[in-house]
This record gives structure tokens, C-alpha cells and sequence, in this order.
């Protein structure tokens, strides 16, 4: 039994610095502030616009990526969006709206679009630590069909070309 633990131990100890990991010390502003990046999936469907504005104003991000946005959600945020004067938005009416919205300046920011599904992604491009860090926020089309896992993984691989 003893020995169980011990080898229970040594594994924990070997896998926990994979789930554990230091912040990332990205920030433009100094060398110990870090950047905080918050993605959600709104859902279009979804009509909880007040939680969801009261969930991004809690976590105040500096950076804030928004999918499957379309005008609606879009007015219904437009208050809390304001914090945010960078920006590129594609709003549709489909279940792949995307933005990203920031309050750090933005090197360039750009709609891209990988694969022939013409789903928008977006890329920025960000000075942090005098590096260039490249952040892409995607919303990939889900692998319903058999036409849509391969448009999927061709969305995939095109982003990672």
C-alpha cells in the first residue's frame, strides 16, 4: 500500500506542473502587470445579455474576444463595449459572428478567413515585453456533419500553415 502512495506521488509530481503553470508576464505596460484575455461564446440563441454583461464587467479583461455574435448582441453590449476602442467586428446572422475588442493598442488587427467554409477569424498583433505576440480567435465549425468535420479540419490545418 505504502508503495502505492509513493508511486502515486511521484506521478502527481511529474503532472501537476502540466496543469499548473506560471502567469504569463505579457504586459506592455511593465514588466510584472500581466494581460488578462477572455473569450465567450455568447450563443445566438442565447438572450442572457445582462449576466453576460455583468460577467465580462466582473472579469474586466484587457482583451475580450466574442463569438457568435450578431447585431443584437451587439447593441445589447454596446454600453461595456465602449471600454474597448480597438476593435474588428463581423456580426452575422449565422452562429459564427466574431469579434475582438480591446483596451491595449493594437499593432494590427485583421478578419481572416481559413479554409473555403469563408467563417471569419481574427488575428491581432500586439507589442508585449518589446515582443510581437500574434493572438488568433477563431470559432471553427462544429464537426456535425461529415461536410462540416471536413471543413473543419480544413479550417484547421489552413490556420496552422
Amino acid at each position: 500500500m505504502s508503495f502505492a502512495i509513493i508511486l502515486s506521488l511521484i506521478n502527481i509530481s511529474l503532472i501537476m506542473p502540466l496543469y499548473i503553470s506560471p502567469k504569463a508576464n505579457l504586459d506592455h505596460r511593465s514588466s510584472t502587470a500581466q494581460i488578462s484575455v477572455l473569450l465567450i461564446n455568447v450563443n445566438s440563441l442565447n438572450g442572457e445579455f445582462g449576466k453576460t454583461a455583468d460577467y465580462i464587467m466582473e472579469k474586466d479583461p484587457d482583451i475580450l474576444a466574442l463569438e457568435e455574435i450578431n447585431e443584437l448582441w451587439l447593441r445589447k453590449l454596446s454600453e461595456i463595449l465602449e471600454a474597448y476602442p480597438y476593435r474588428k467586428i463581423v456580426p452575422r446572422r449565422d452562429n459564427f459572428g466574431i469579434g475582438l475588442f480591446s483596451k491595449i493598442p493594437v499593432n494590427n488587427m485583421e478578419i481572416k478567413y481559413y479554409g473555403s467554409v469563408e467563417v471569419p477569424s481574427v488575428v491581432a498583433e500586439y507589442t508585449f515585453n518589446q515582443k510581437q505576440v500574434t493572438l488568433l480567435f477563431t470559432h471553427p465549425v462544429p464537426p456535425a456533419s461529415k461536410s462540416y468535420y471536413h471543413w473543419r479540419n480544413e479550417q484547421l490545418t489552413e490556420i496552422i500553415s
